[in-house]
């Protein structure tokens, strides 16, 4: 294992504390063997100046999210069911819940640009569809096609708005996430409802982006 991919590893626990911050990254390099507490250059050298160095430390914690999700039990539903991806995807939201209180930053962060009045919505929508992608590959679905596309975006839009409303009620979040799902089963299943279906992901997405100030 690399000093870097070390060091992130040991900074994950970290983070309830001392948030996604440089101070973390050199907190964590103590835990190296026979190393000291990290110098501010130091952290630069690695990771990258200024806030490069905290988006590495938040694309290492949202990585960690994947396998978290990769290591749990498989849901012992039907492959691909409605009930495996409420399960899956409540533990991601529970994932965040040490952390939750940096999230709004870190995510702002993430999307930042170069251009000050600019944001990236890029970030935002592959963390979403990542965790979707994982969710349907640990519930065993054999979509193909068309519905492979569209069920990887619609849950997709169901974790992105759960997520987003865990940030501002986290009490709620988890009957926040049974209603999407709930919501999503009902379109899927319903014969016919193909534009029904396209509107509820468009407008989602369109939500989502503006909620978090993309838009």
């Amino acid at each position: 294992m690399t000093t870097v991919r070390a060091i992130l590893k040991n900074a994950l626990p970290l983070i309830p504390k001392h948030g996604f911050t440089r101070e973390c990254l050199s907190l964590a390099a103590l835990k190296l063997p026979s190393s000291p507490e990290l110098p501010d250059a130091g952290v630069s050298a690695l990771f990258g100046n200024g806030d490069e160095s905290r988006k590495a430390l938040i694309r290492a914690w949202l990585k960690e999210g994947l396998e978290t999700m990769a290591k749990s039990d498989s849901p012992s539903q039907q492959p691909g069911s409605h009930s495996s991806l409420r399960t899956l995807l409540a533990r991601r939201l529970e994932y965040n819940e040490l952390v939750l209180k940096y999230l709004p930053d870190a995510f702002a962060l993430l999307a930042s640009s170069p251009t000050p009045t600019l944001l990236d919505p890029r970030p935002a929508i592959t963390h979403n569809i990542s965790i979707a992608d994982e969710a349907l590959h640990l519930s065993g679905d054999i979509s193909t096609g068309m519905r492979w596309y569209s069920r990887r975006m619609a849950l997709a839009l169901v974790y992105g708005s759960s997520e987003l409303h865990q940030l501002r009620s986290p009490e709620t979040a988890l009957a926040f996430l049974e209603d999407n799902i709930e919501r999503l089963k009902s379109l899927e299943e319903a014969e016919g409802s193909v534009q029904e279906f396209a509107g509820f992901v468009f407008n989602g997405w369109k939500g989502i982006i503006k909620s978090r100030g993309l838009l």
